[in-house]
């Protein structure tokens, strides 16, 4: 009886041994882990340095970006958790947008994407010194678009198709030219920021040729203004009364000069004959006479 008993507690104890060995193999078994993997290409060749960003369950989870091959990896992914990657790189877009792995159960090796360049054209435009604001910009060639400079000067292009040809054109009144005159830009594969320009202003390169009209003025709803022309840099208009009053005068800031017929008190002139005097910097000076009738 007492070796039968011996026998029995030797039983349990070899059992007991047995599931402690297994309790404990099971509780520092490791979970089942996977990898989600992919390239990144322009549809044809590989783009490095991509940021890829692995978000788990709602939460960032890590970021890795391509190698000089365009390929990417997360790895030690736990078992069916949920991943979503989204890959980012400045002036691209991606297709698909990002990726969504749900309940996750083996490895993952096409979790590829194509991204696309999006470029964009800029630039400043000055008077060679000081920004030009409201300065019309044309974009024309595969796609075309107009724009304005701000107050800085600044104008930009965005979202333009890479491998287009574009060309960038600036206008502006009382402007005679910009330099350069235009900027073509072939197979663009770039963001430019440099589209840069400078205005200079229209002027006649003396005083000789100062045309003044209408003359005689009839004022009525189809005009209001008469138009001084073919002027000189800083060329100084004086009108003056036939008694000799100064009326007005205006600094001329381009070839031509519109005066609207107030006198330097913001008042309406009356009909009457008007002398204008005209004057610059290099001891030009040119004089006439204009009529006007209310």
């Amino acid at each position: 009886m007492r070796e039968t008993l011996g026998k029995l507690l030797n039983v349990l104890i070899v059992l007991l041994y047995i599931t402690t060995i297994n309790v404990y193999a099971d509780s520092t078994r490791l979970p089942t882990t996977w990898t989600i993997s992919g390239t990144i290409t322009d549809g044809t060749n590989p783009i490095a340095d991509v940021n890829v960003e692995i978000v788990r369950d709602g939460s960032i989870h890590n970021s890795t970006t391509t190698n000089v091959s365009g390929d990417y990896s997360f790895s030690s992914l736990i078992d069916s958790d949920n991943y979503l990657i989204t890959p980012t790189k400045e002036h691209y877009t991606f297709a698909p947008v990002d990726r969504t792995y749900l309940n996750l159960s083996n490895d993952i090796n096409n979790a590829h994407f194509v991204g696309t360049l999006v470029v964009s054209i800029g630039g400043t435009i000055t008077d060679g010194a000081e920004p030009l604001p409201n300065v019309t910009v044309d974009l024309t060639g595969d796609s075309t678009a107009s724009t304005l400079t701000d107050v800085n000067g600044d104008y930009l292009f965005a979202n333009l198709n890479a491998g287009a040809t574009y060309t960038i054109t600036p206008m502006k009144a009382k402007y005679e030219k910009f330099t350069p005159t235009n900027r073509k830009y072939t197979d663009l594969s770039a963001v430019i920021v440099d589209a840069d320009f400078a205005g200079t202003k229209a002027f006649a390169a003396d005083l000789e040729n100062i045309v003044v009209y209408p003359n005689p003025c009839k004022l009525d709803s189809d005009n209001k203004v008469v138009t001084f022309v073919n002027l000189t840099e800083n060329s100084k208009i004086e009108v003056f009364s036939i008694t000799g009053n100064l009326v007005f005068e205006a600094e001329a800031d381009s070839l031509e000069y519109k005066w609207d017929l107030k006198n330097d008190a913001g008042k309406d002139i009356v009909s009457g004959l008007y002398i204008y005097h005209i004057s610059n910097d290099k001891d030009e000076k040119e004089t006439g006479k204009f009529v006007i009738i209310r």
